[in-house]
């Protein structure tokens, strides 16, 4: 009885810590996981304000050249 209750004690002794070294993986793992899902939430995000700000600035772009090319068939053909 008393060498099984001396295994029994060396198991809890011995399991403790791969319970806890587990749980450590497992938390890294999930700190992980979220870190790589922030980042590729902030990337998608950087990409939708990149494409907004390019539509803007060819659109900004196009009325400026339309404006010019008004300006310039002003100045070459005059007021009409």
């Amino acid at each position: 009885m008393k060498k099984i209750c001396m295994l029994m004690m060396l198991g809890l002794f011995v399991g403790q810590p791969a319970l806890a070294e587990e749980s450590v993986a497992k938390k890294a793992g999930d700190g992980i996981k979220q870190g790589g899902e922030a980042a590729g939430n902030g990337i998608e995000k950087g990409i939708e304000s990149t494409e907004k700000g390019l539509k803007k600035a060819a659109d900004a772009t196009g009325k400026g050249l339309e404006t010019a090319g008004q300006w310039i068939e002003k100045k070459v053909h005059g007021d009409k």
